[in-house]
């Protein structure tokens, strides 16, 4: 059995979150505001907690992913547009894909 350490594991994703939503916010030319991208790194580092939950099924799980990517998009940029939003939301995603496949590997922490 594999040891989680909730702390570990609650900042980890917290600072991830904020570099994305930096990133996420440089692309999209948008100046964050820190309590936002702040409150917003907390929620995604919170949202972690769901690996420790018994196994979700696959729609279950998309649907949950896909809402707290808004949620953080909702939270770290003030809303403008709907169209504004989805494209910071789409930002963001590209972000942790280019994460996820770029610098997570090399750091052995996916």
């Amino acid at each position: 059995m594999q040891t989680v350490y909730v702390d570990i594991l609650v900042f980890l994703n917290t600072v991830i979150d904020c570099v994305l939503l930096l990133i996420a916010a440089a692309v999209g030319e948008r100046k964050p505001v820190r309590w936002r991208l702040v409150a917003a790194s907390f929620l995604g580092g919170g949202y972690s907690l769901i690996l420790l939950l018994p196994a979700l099924s696959g729609p279950v799980l998309t649907i949950s992913r896909l809402l707290s990517a808004a949620v953080i998009t909702a939270v770290a940029f003030p809303f403008r547009s709907l169209r504004a939003f989805l494209y910071q939301w789409g930002l963001f995603y590209l972000a942790g894909f280019l994460f996820a496949m770029l610098l997570a590997p090399s750091l052995n922490i996916l």
